[in-house]
């Protein structure tokens, strides 16, 4: 990799997982690819600085945003930085840069864990864009939290992290006839988090537990007719208008308690909701709901102890569908065929994946 030698941050011994699922689930992409675009575009008419630098968080084998992204734009006008935490995955990016002719674009390969890397202390200038998808629904398992808390303040002054926020909110759900209702929204991510857990510049582990751990009562809304169950929507606001709505891909799956004739919703009154969940890698905790009554006739007692991370589709009906072959992915005269590109990405990168790797 002359010339593009990756700064290695982290030892590890451990293979990562493929960022395939990017690719297997379309429509996250292109809106993701879409929102990225934007950002880019954005920053460019902010910032007279040339090239634009773009920072690709957890970037995987693939480097999926970054790659498409970088065919969009002249040589000069923008700059990618690629980070993952595995040294496996960062060879293969630079593989794909050179079989696509992007190498020279991407100056920047780090290995290192992106919920702790600085920047500054690498000699790396801040960029314009960060793009970070490193999350499950309802935020859970994955760093995106931490990795949002890291890069939130490491950016220009002014500049965009892409998706701007994700809002977890309460729903409820009846199943027939198919209907849900959003309740409200009780925890929203945006770049803002770093002065909520930073201290000097470093994230403090007991503000970040703090921010992770959740534990919201919240108020029902008068008349709220028979439901059967409560969900918790994940929503993201990738860009400007750009959303990834619940139920519109893998990452935005509601979830939903396990449901039985024991612990069904009670009838009768209820007056609030109590959620409780974990954020992050600790997330080992699973999501519940609880829901009680202020009257005299006391509360009723927890509906839940395990999660069901199905996608509830009845609930929330079929996917969103986009025209992949014949739209635009972004507009601006560049069509993409994302799913031949998408194939061709991945039959590249075949050639590079380390034997053992997982499929």
């Amino acid at each position: 990799m002359q010339g593009h030698k990756p700064t290695h941050i982290r030892d590890t011994h451990s293979l990562p997982e493929p960022q395939g699922c990017l690719i297997n689930d379309p429509l996250r992409t292109v809106k993701y690819i879409q929102a990225g675009y934007d950002a880019i575009r954005a920053a460019m008419e902010k910032f007279p600085e040339r090239p634009i630098r773009v920072l690709e968080s957890g970037s995987g084998p693939y480097a999926t945003l970054s790659m498409t992204l970088a065919s969009l734009f002249e040589q000069g006008e923008v700059e990618f930085m690629a980070l993952d935490i595995f040294e496996e995955s960062i060879k293969c990016v630079y593989q794909i840069s050179k079989v696509f002719g992007q190498s020279e674009k991407f100056p920047d390969l780090l290995v290192g864990d992106a919920t702790t890397l600085s920047l500054e202390k690498l000699g790396k200038k801040a960029p314009h864009v960060v793009l970070c998808e490193t999350m499950s629904p309802g935020l859970q398992v994955e760093p995106q939290v931490a990795i949002t808390a890291n890069f939130g303040d490491q950016m220009v002054e002014g500049g965009f992290f892409v998706p701007e926020k994700i809002d977890l909110s309460v729903a409820a759900a009846k199943l027939f006839p198919t209907r849900i209702k959003e309740l409200g929204v009780i925890y929203s991510l945006t770049k803002e988090v770093s002065q909520r857990v930073k201290i000097a510049g470093r994230i403090d582990p007991k503000l970040l537990e703090m921010e992770q751990n959740l534990d919201v009562r919240m108020p029902l809304p008068e008349g709220l007719p028979r439901v059967d169950r409560l969900v918790l929507q994940t929503r993201l606001r990738l860009f400007g208008d750009r959303y990834l709505e619940p139920g519109e891909s893998l990452i935005t799956c509601p979830l939903s308690p396990f449901i039985s004739e024991e612990t069904r919703l009670p009838r009768g009154r209820i007056d609030w909701v109590r959620a409780k969940l974990v954020l992050g890698t600790a997330g080992s905790d699973p999501l519940k709901f609880s829901v009680g009554a202020d009257s005299s006739q006391g509360a009723f007692p927890g509906i839940a102890d395990s999660t069901d991370r199905s996608d509830l589709s009845d609930v929330t009906g079929p996917v969103s569908e986009v025209d992949l072959i014949n739209g635009s992915c972004v507009g601006n005269g560049n069509w993409l065929n994302f799913r031949r590109f998408s194939k061709k990405l991945f039959e590249i990168a075949q050639k590079f994946i380390p034997p053992g790797y997982p499929d």
